[in-house]
């Protein structure tokens, strides 16, 4: 898209799509099942993504800055062991400055940079002095989605795929679910109780 810009495209229009350059085939797996509706294109996609462990490289020319975008998938044992229901995140890591080659571009690269910093560390404070642990500094960036150094990785939830239940099964699902639970619920029915084998019988 123009200036940059970035956009799903499973949100525009068909006849729309000619009006945009290097736009990516989406990748169909021939053993997934084909979905009609738009969240299950939406989801089919997160889960090739997911599964096929692929990285998106992000980019700004205006900060000289770039990182690497992956999607992946909650474990089983935490959907089954905790309240989160939601199935997929996305993680934001591998912080870079890029290097251009004239030294003009990398003074106003460095300065909408710094600027951006002070900016995300210093909102939301009574105190400026206060930004200045790394502590707040890492709160602050990953409430705003900003990274600033290399170590840092921010985990975004994507919220609107969510699991229905805490033990997941893909039939109860019209698209592709990254994890298939086998685990069984049992209910409390005195039918289904089990006898202790060292007890006595039961009196007739």
């Amino acid at each position: 898209m123009s200036h940059y810009r970035r956009a799903c495209i499973d949100h525009h229009l068909g006849t729309y799509l000619k009006l945009f350059m290097n736009v990516k085939k989406p990748i169909k797996l021939d053993s997934l099942p084909t979905s009609t509706t738009s969240k299950g294109r939406h989801a089919s996609h997160l889960f090739n993504k997911s599964s096929m462990r692929t990285t998106k490289h992000i980019f700004s020319k205006r900060q000289g800055t770039s990182y690497d975008v992956n999607y992946n998938h909650y474990t089983q044992k935490l959907i089954e062991r905790t309240d989160t229901r939601t199935m997929y995140y996305k993680q934001l890591s591998n912080f870079r400055h890029t290097t251009p080659i004239k030294s003009t571009v990398f003074s106003k690269q460095h300065e909408r940079f710094e600027r951006h910093c002070r900016k995300t560390f210093n909102q939301n404070k009574s105190h400026v002095a206060e930004a200045s642990e790394i502590n707040d500094r890492l709160a602050a960036a990953t409430r705003q989605r900003f990274l600033f150094f290399h170590p840092q990785h921010i985990n975004l939830p994507i919220t609107h795929l969510k699991y229905k239940e805490c033990n997941p099964r893909r039939e109860n699902y019209s698209f592709p679910i990254p994890i298939h639970s086998t685990k069984n619920i049992q209910l409390d029915d005195p039918s289904s109780q089990k006898v202790n084998p060292s007890s006595p019988p039961a009196p007739i």
